[in-house]
């Protein structure tokens, strides 16, 4: 198999996409899907990432990427819903936005 022996770190974007970072530099990919643009029937492609891309920490020198899972193949497989709703959840998102003053304020006094 594969070994490589550096370190970093990676950050999971929600279930969009992954975040690592290693040997200096940032790497950004999207997971692959499959389906409509609405994302009702979006089936996930666990071994693939969509094109992404990569850059020094700071900033510079930017490349394209993306990725395949060597080993082992996982099947395709239908995410888990990211929300579960509730007629008060509903109701809150309707709701227009409204300024805090006395919040905003509290904030800018800490």
């Amino acid at each position: 198999g594969y070994k490589y022996d550096v370190e970093g770190f990676w950050t999971l974007i929600y279930n969009q996409g992954f975040e690592f970072r290693v040997m200096g530099r940032k790497f950004f990919a999207f997971f692959k899907w499959k389906g409509d643009l609405e994302g009702e029937n979006a089936t996930s492609i666990c071994d693939k990432t969509m094109p992404g891309w990569s850059h020094d920490v700071l900033g510079n020198d930017w490349a394209c990427i993306q990725g395949t899972r060597i080993e082992p193949k996982q099947k395709a497989r239908k995410p888990a819903p990211a929300v579960y709703q509730s007629e008060a959840k509903e109701m809150r998102l309707q709701q227009k936005y409204k300024t805090n003053v006395d919040f905003i304020d509290q904030i800018n006094r800490a």
